[in-house]
């Protein structure tokens, strides 16, 4: 382990920050204010998980600071996300599907 660390909050408050920034993101973005609806605490579950695990990825761990002193490392890379993840799946299990998901993705791109 690289030295990731994840930052502790309830799940309710994850899901609350992480749609937050994401409607956040978005609607700062241009050319989205014309179609676009915000996400809701009762958007569709996939897509609260989704927006969960980033947040957490981004905002509750160190992973871009890793990242970041990786360089261009694509290997390397590819492995710290993976182990995130797995860390996140197992701090927030209300989303190891979706860590499970993106998991698959990572290493999909490996062969590819």
């Amino acid at each position: 382990m690289l030295g990731l660390q994840i930052i502790s909050a309830s799940f309710q408050e994850v899901q609350f920050r992480a749609v937050a920034q994401f409607n956040h993101h978005l609607s700062s973005k241009r050319g989205y204010k014309i179609a676009w609806k915000p996400m809701t605490l009762a958007s569709a579950q996939w897509r609260l998980d989704r927006v969960a695990v980033n947040f957490i990825r981004h905002q509750l761990t160190n992973y871009d600071s890793v990242i970041v002193m990786l360089g261009r490392d694509a290997e390397r890379i590819r492995s710290v996300r993976l182990e995130i993840l797995g860390a996140i799946a197992v701090a927030y299990p209300q989303v190891a599907d979706e860590c499970g998901r993106q998991a698959f993705l990572t290493r999909l791109r490996l062969v590819l």
